[in-house]
């Protein structure tokens, strides 16, 4: 190749590099970018879309609930439970146990269910002596079986629970069920919230009543009771 060829050629190569300079400035969307490798990696990595898993409805795995347990009190409303067991090695979801109320129907004799459980430590020694207990409301602790001891002023936790049934507060439907206070509704099911409303309706919203209106008329004094002295 002769010395002017190798001029032209040369030249060529500049007017060719030139062009492309001038093509990345004005058209910058044609300019390369060089990534580092890890990055080049992720970008050339598939994506595969996931899908969440549903979840899984209770009682796959358990076993058949058994037969409801003899209730915890014969009036005056107590607690009877049902069980279950699970059979898969992997676990299951949901409760092995559940409760119900039974023998809503009140006692022919006013029986306090909780003086009856403090009663029966009557003739256990607590402290080297015995005494009469009554019971006690700890709030705290409603659901343990807490007593006072009479004619003296100290109280003492003779159990760590009450028997299901018992009532948390004195006066009130809210019974104690496994070691737990577990509100009791107007419709006498267990963790309902349900209240009986100003129409008298259990789990009302008060629109099913109204009060009376009344149409008020202005009507002559009647004659005074006496003539003098008031």
């Amino acid at each position: 190749m002769t010395s002017g060829q190798d001029k032209a050629c040369h030249t060529s190569v500049i007017n060719a590099l030139s062009v492309l300079l001038v093509l990345g400035f004005f058209l910058p969307g044609l300019q390369g970018k060089i990534l580092p490798n890890d990055t080049e990696k992720k970008e050339l990595e598939p994506i595969f879309e996931t899908h969440k898993q549903t979840e899984e409805p209770d009682g796959i795995g358990w076993s058949e609930w058994g037969d409801w347990s003899v209730c915890s009190r014969t009036c005056d409303g107590g607690v009877t439970s049902q069980l279950r067991r699970c059979v898969r090695k992997s676990g299951c979801k949901g409760e092995a146990v559940r409760f119900r109320i039974c023998n809503m129907q009140p006692c022919f004799e006013h029986n306090d269910f909780r003086l009856t459980q403090c009663s029966a430590f009557n003739n256990v020694p607590y402290r080297g002596r015995l005494y009469e207990w009554l019971p006690f409301y700890d709030p705290e602790d409603v659901c343990a079986l807490t007593c006072q001891a009479k004619d003296f002023k100290f109280v003492a936790k003779l159990a760590s629970a009450v028997k299901d049934g018992t009532r948390c507060r004195e006066g009130s439907l809210d019974m104690c069920v496994d070691k737990k206070c577990m509100k009791v509704g107007c419709d006498l099911e267990l963790g309902s919230d349900k209240k009986i409303d100003e129409c008298g309706v259990c789990g009302g919203d008060g629109s099913t009543c109204r009060q009376p209106d009344y149409v008020w008329e202005e009507t002559h004094l009647s004659p005074c009771s006496v003539t003098c002295g008031g």
